[in-house]
């Protein structure tokens, strides 16, 4: 498995970012209450395969800025996790003060 995300790391990311996108439309929509309710049933469906849902989830960042490689403005990335990842509606931005 981590061999396909590696050769499609693209599409893969872009399927999260998509994703999350759309969690957080429906959340604006559906308001807390309403996505638990949803998330709970949609859970129960998949056998409590998928993960419950919290008004916490990230939601989804922008489409990523690909710098020329080898230019200064290349990233130096330590970890790809955060790359489709914001912090959730109406959460605090702990790290900058």
């Amino acid at each position: 498995a981590a061999d396909l995300v590696s050769r499609h790391f693209r599409t893969v990311a872009g399927s999260i970012r998509l994703g999350l996108a759309a969690v957080q439309a429906a959340h604006r929509i559906a308001g807390s209450e309403g996505m638990a309710r949803a998330a709970g049933k949609i859970r129960r469906l998949s056998g409590n395969r998928l993960p419950c849902w919290t008004p916490y989830l990230p939601g989804a960042t922008p489409g990523i800025p690909r710098p020329t490689v080898g230019s200064s403005d290349t990233p130096k990335v330590v970890s790809v996790a955060p790359w489709g990842l914001r912090l959730a509606t109406g959460e605090p931005n702990r790290l900058f003060r």
